[in-house]
Order: C-alpha cells, then structure tokens, then sequence
C-alpha cells in the first residue's frame, strides 16, 4: 500500500511538472520580408511541379505572410502569364523568387515560385519534302546566277561595247 501511494504521488508530480515544462506554442504564419516589385517581361509558362501553390501576399514587405489560394495540381493544362516579380527572404533560409502570375483566362492568379514553373515553348513548324526539294533547286538557281553576275563583272558588260577591261589582257 506504501508503494502504491508513492508511485501514485510520483506519478501526479510528473504530470504537474511535465505540463509547465511544455514549451509555448509558436506563431502558426511564418514571417518573411521582400524585396521591391519589379515589372518583367510577360512571359507564358506552364506547370513544372504539381504540388506547388499560388499565393496572397499580406501584409507589408519587411513583416510579410503568404497565404496559399491555388493549387497547381488544377492548372495543368493553363498557361500562365508573367507580369512582375520580387525576392521573397525567410529567416535562415536562401531567398526565393516568386513571379506573379495569371492563367490565360484570368480565373487564377497569385504568386508563384519560380522553380515551379517552366517557360513555355513554342513548337517550330516542319518542312514537308516537297517544299524542300523546290527549295534546293532554288538554291541552285541562285549560285548560278551569283556565278553569272561574278563572271560579268570579271570580263565586263553583256552587250557590246564599253565596260571595263578584263585584267588579263
């Protein structure tokens, strides 16, 4: 019965003491800071990483928070226009840089990493055969003119009379 009591004691002062000694809970929104707003280039890119978010930026540059209000994943066959750009820096951490973007139809837009994007391409037209057989002929026909117009500048005018001399005479 003695022991009882004093494991019961025991353990009621490791339940007092173990909940002084958890530590406070953090901020949940993490702070960050920016740089200045710079107008870019616009640009269409498409989605490189599926699990990557648009965000709102709130509050001012150097006590920033990002709240998500896109997720990529239901963009992936939107195109995406860039407008402008900024730094983005978290405590400890390197800096990232966000473009702000807007889908082709302007339902979506936000700020998004640049990694999780990737510039879109555009694809170049191919040549059929038939074109480029015209083509080479073509060709053809423009050395034998340049050979013709050099020869005539060598020997001279191509009717008679008048014109510059040959050199070899």
């Amino acid at each position: 019965m003695k022991k009882t009591n004093v494991m019961f004691a025991a353990f009621a002062a490791m339940l007092m003491l173990g909940g002084s000694l958890v530590p406070a809970t953090a901020d949940a929104s993490t702070k960050y800071r920016r740089t200045k707003v710079v107008k870019v280039k616009h640009t269409k890119y498409k989605v490189r990483n599926k699990k990557g978010k648009t965000y709102k930026f709130k509050g001012s540059s150097k006590r920033l928070t990002l709240k998500a209000n896109h997720y990529l994943k239901n963009y992936t066959k939107s195109t995406w226009k860039r407008t402008k750009q900024t730094k983005v820096y978290r405590a400890g951490k390197k800096k990232v840089v966000y473009y702000y973007v807007t889908t082709s139809k302007n339902k979506a837009a936000g700020w998004v990493k640049k990694s999780d994007l990737k510039a879109k391409t555009v694809k170049k037209p191919t040549v059929s055969t038939k074109n480029s057989s015209s083509t080479s002929t073509n060709k053809k026909t423009k050395t034998e003119s340049q050979a013709e117009k050099d020869y005539y500048a060598r020997v001279g005018t191509r009717g008679a009379g008048g014109g510059p001399m040959p050199s070899v005479w």
